[in-house]
């Protein structure tokens, strides 16, 4: 006879929240930060020309 064996770790619910708002902040900031470098590509191109 065997004995279901439990989870080794149960993550409560803010675990999977906390980790969902880091990673979406990261994606923003990321997208953000491409968006600049864009303008900042752009506006120096201009002032070249």
């Amino acid at each position: 006879m065997t004995l279901p064996t439990q989870p080794k770790q149960i993550k409560s619910h803010w675990y999977y929240v906390f980790w969902s708002i880091a990673t979406i902040a990261v994606v923003i900031g990321q997208v953000y930060v491409a968006t600049s470098y864009r303008y900042l590509a752009e506006a120096l191109k201009l002032s070249l020309t």
